[in-house]
């Protein structure tokens, strides 16, 4: 089951033996370099210290405080702290060599400029000892955050063997701790991903929490109790302190953030708080060592810390953004369409997997008949709705490696004299309905059974135990591998594709030793998705399916959860089981990585699902559990996608896909990420449509669900819900009103001020749009789209003098009559506004409109899609 495989990709790294050479430039040690000012210094803010025992750097927020004496250093802030850290160096034998060997002389070696931000470079170096270590903070006048990297530097061994690079470790046992709140215990971890290959295995975890065993079973040999891939994010649910601890680059190893507390170690503070007693960062080589030659260095990743942030969510979206800046990513929706000079859409659509046919999808069971037949009705049904996508998926090929049609299912034509093959006829046929064409191609792997593999399995890399048996590996070290993946790729996009959806790519780091030994598997990986990355361009859509680091800066779009699957709770008895699939464990994965979206990539929380599963054992989803996932997906701004057969789909769950297209930029944000299983509580704010800014609120009950505000964690039943939100808790101003208008029940809720109360019945979502009061008649909502005006609505104003309200809207209309679209939109009116006039600037266009007291419908059904400016006169 293709779903499931990731779980076996966790335990492939055992038993390995290997080394490999890592090239750098030659090290020089140099002196201590005269940066111009004496003892002290301050640079645009920065302010440096370097006395005789201590450097010391600060800025606004930050002072890092670097004995030079002991080699240990310190980060603190007004909220939370850093003590005794350390930088380290652990050597294939065991060894530790760390900034504060007693044999280590440091210096504060030189400051530059980069940009915005000081490189302040700290070298410990040592006559007696092999190894030097450099350890390089970044930091600016006002940065809310600390970046920094380590070099390891040989300087005498022939070959220097690495297994791990630690930019940061602190143990309570050498006086390290780190300063949140007063009680750890009553913190919550957050981490994304965890042990390296558990990439989905995204959990939020009280701040006691004790190692589950799973260290036993990887070879990276952390020591924390909270195990976390690329970063965390830990909150004191008391004082909302938080720190964020994490890497932003990912070249050469998966790296990670080790957390643990363990009350009979644990050190205090004069503040009187309780320190967690150990924390790493490490960027871990195991069990395949890194080598550095004589006279030649090797970097850590890139390193994070945010101490200052006032909430995770925003010290998650602010490293977000650093990623996005660090990387200089231009997201898809900031690319243009050279065609059109427009920016390009959130990609939508359907893809031909459905799902697979275990749960009653089509699977690896297609033709291109069954491709016409759905693309036919995608045309006359979602089309005019903004759907614009169409992938081929799994099926299609001769083989995994043999990338060609498997001609049985996809035949060649005859047009017009000229052969043309099946995705040329297909394609044509795409194009010809304003749509574009996808392709999901597993193109970094092949099966053994394979022409590929048969006629270059020197091409291939030998796996680590565990690994996958029926997927084989591109060795990306080799000149031939990369070269063959560049040109099955520029064949896709010859054909016409302009949506690629890489399956599978993540095994490629399964490799047990490559040709060349002198890159890692990470690099060996990156290498075959770049050359994805070049063969396609920049204007065909790459979406690759997990391994989210190594993502970053190739991908325009990652899947961040394991496959959805069409039951609510999940497959498994254990609702909160990491492995288990279905609507609540796609969303709690989602939920928790919803901060990448629209800053480093856009999300794809998977298929959109109406339909039962095929085993009796499971419930059939419900309309509004439906509705619940496409709620979800639609005010978070990530990438739609119908993930049952078109051709089979009812009138009501096409009505409800068409509610979410296509995809406005608003990535609403989870309020209750740290206090729910599966968050509640969602707030998004709409500033960039023709409308005042409004805000859209998102009030979810997924049943069974879990209290995280209390230790130990408390169930919550499967029954209705009360929800009371406190406006100044989500942005909005205590001392106004507000109106609040719900979606799905086109109900006016009334006007509100200071809090907004409403019970939501279980397994229900709810939208809302919270606008400002004003004294003249304004929107409400409408029925087309779940932000209710900012995506079809281009113009709007409202003329004080003549009492006339106008807007430009964008009618859809579907190609089939039986599934016509009304559009209803609504309108607040002040009571001494009456209605004059309802017009239309699109001839035969009938608009029909109703007051109900202070509310107005307008009732609008074109014949075919159309935009309409709509003037309302009043008096």
């Amino acid at each position: 089951m293709r779903l499931i495989i990731a779980i076996i990709f966790a335990f492939f790294l055992s038993f390995c033996l290997g080394e490999r050479e890592y090239k750098s430039e030659q090290v020089n040690l140099p002196d201590v370099i005269d940066f111009g000012f004496s003892d002290t210094g301050t640079v645009e803010g920065v302010k440096i210290n370097d006395q005789k025992d201590n450097i010391i750097v600060e800025n606004d927020f930050y002072q890092i405080e670097f004995d030079k004496r002991r080699g240990y250093f310190s980060i603190k802030t007004p909220k939370s702290v850093i003590q005794n850290a350390v930088s380290e160096v652990v050597l294939e034998d065991g060894s530790i060599i760390g900034s504060n060997d007693k044999d280590f002389t440091r210096i504060l070696e030189s400051v530059a400029r980069e940009d915005d931000e000081y490189k302040i470079s700290v070298l410990c170096s040592s006559e007696s000892l092999n190894i030097g270590l450099r350890i390089i903070f970044y930091i600016e006048r006002s940065g809310r955050f600390l970046k920094f990297y380590i070099q390891a530097l040989n300087r005498g061994e022939d070959v220097l063997k690495i297994k791990k690079l630690r930019p940061l470790v602190l143990r309570s046992k050498k006086g390290g701790a780190l300063f949140i709140g007063n009680n750890p215990p009553e913190h919550r971890i957050l981490e994304n991903g965890s042990h390296g290959f558990l990439d989905f295995y995204v959990r939020l975890l009280p701040g006691d929490v004790k190692g589950d065993g799973m260290g036993s079973i990887f070879p990276f040999e952390m020591e924390g109790n909270s195990v976390s891939n690329w970063n965390n994010c830990v909150t004191d649910l008391k004082s909302k302190r938080v720190a964020l601890s994490g890497f932003i680059t990912y070249g050469r190893s998966i790296p990670m953030v080790n957390l643990s507390f363990e009350s009979d170690f644990a050190k205090s503070d004069s503040e009187g708080r309780t320190g967690f007693t150990y924390l790493s960062l490490d960027c871990p080589y195991i069990p395949i060592s890194l080598k550095v030659t004589k006279g030649k260095g090797a970097e850590s990743e890139v390193a994070y810390v945010d101490l200052m942030s006032d909430s995770c969510q925003e010290a998650l979206e602010q490293f977000a953004s650093e990623i996005k800046r660090y990387h200089k990513i231009v997201l898809w929706s900031e690319k243009t369409d050279s065609a059109t000079g427009r920016k390009y859409r959130v990609p939508n659509g359907w893809n031909s997997w459905s799902g697979g046919g275990g749960s009653g999808g089509y699977g690896t069971e297609i033709n291109e008949e069954l491709i016409l037949s759905n693309l036919e009705v995608m045309k006359n049904e979602f089309r005019e709705f903004g759907m614009d996508w169409f992938q081929i998926d799994d099926g299609w090929m001769v083989d995994n490696g043999d990338w060609y049609l498997n001609k049985s299912r996809f035949p060649d034509h005859d047009a017009d004299g000229k052969v043309i093959d099946s995705f040329q006829y297909i394609n044509s046929r795409i194009y010809s309905y304003e749509m574009k064409p996808g392709l999901w191609i597993a193109g970094l792997t092949a099966y053994k059974s394979s022409e590929l593999y048969k006629n270059h399995t020197d091409w291939f890399a030998p796996k680590l135990p565990y690994a996958s048996n029926e997927y084989q590996i591109l060795d990306f070290s080799l000149k031939e591998a990369v070269d063959f993946v560049y040109n099955t790729f520029k064949r896709i996009k010859d054909w016409g594709f302009r949506w690629v959806k890489l399956d599978f790519s993540y095994w490629v780091m399964a490799a047990s030793s490559l040709k060349d030994e002198t890159i890692t598997p990470v690099e060996a990986y990156k290498r075959g998705l770049s050359a994805v990355r070049e063969a396609i361009g920049g204007d065909v859509h790459l979406l690759n399916v997990s391994a989210t680091g190594p993502s970053v800066g190739i991908a325009d779009s990652v899947r961040i959860t394991l496959d959805n699957m069409p039951v609510w709770d999940g497959k498994t008895s254990n609702l909160y089981d990491m492995a288990n699939q279905g609507i609540k464990p796609t969303i709690v994965t989602a939920a928790r990585r919803y901060y990448y979206n629209q800053r480093v990539w856009i999300n794809h929380p998977d298929l959109i699902f109406f339909r039962k599963m095929p085993e009796e054992k499971y419930k059939a989803l419900t309309l509004d559990e439906a509705r619940s996932f496409i709620s979800f997906v639609g005010i978070t701004g990530g990438i739609v996608k119908i993930g049952e057969k078109i051709a089979e789909m009812k009138p009501e769950w096409i009505d409800s896909v068409r509610r979410v297209l296509p995809v406005f930029p608003v990535n609403a944000r989870p309020y209750d990420l740290f206090l729910r299983e599966f968050p509640e509580v969602w707030v998004g704010r709409v500033s960039n449509s023709a409308l005042p800014d409004y805000t859209i609120l998102g009030l979810f009950n997924w049943g069974r669900n879990r209290d995280l505000s209390v230790n130990p964690f408390v169930e919550m039943e499967d029954k209705e819900r009360e929800f009371k939100i406190k406006f100044s808790d989500i942005g909005l101003e205590s001392d106004t009103e507000y109106l609040v208008y719900e979606f799905w029940d086109e109900k006016f809720y009334g006007i509100y001020k200071d809090r907004f109360e409403i019970t939501v019945p279980p397994h229900r979502a709810m939208i809302f749009a919270v606008r400002k009061k004003t004294d003249f008649p304004q929107i409400l909502g409408t029925n087309r789209h779940i932000l209710m005006g900012a995506e079809e609505i281009s113009k709007y104003d409202f003329d004080s003098k003549k009492n006339i309200l106008s807007f430009k809207i964008r009618l859809s209309q579907s190609l089939n009559p039986a599934t016509s679209f009304e559009h209803r939109i609504y309108f607040y009116l002040p009571g001494k506004y009456e209605v004059l006039s309802v017009s239309s600037d699109v001839s035969g266009l009938k608009v029909d409109y109703k007051r109900d007291g202070n509310i107005l419908l307008l009732k609008v059904k074109p014949d075919k899609s159309t935009e309409a400016n709509l003037i309302l006169k009043f008096k």
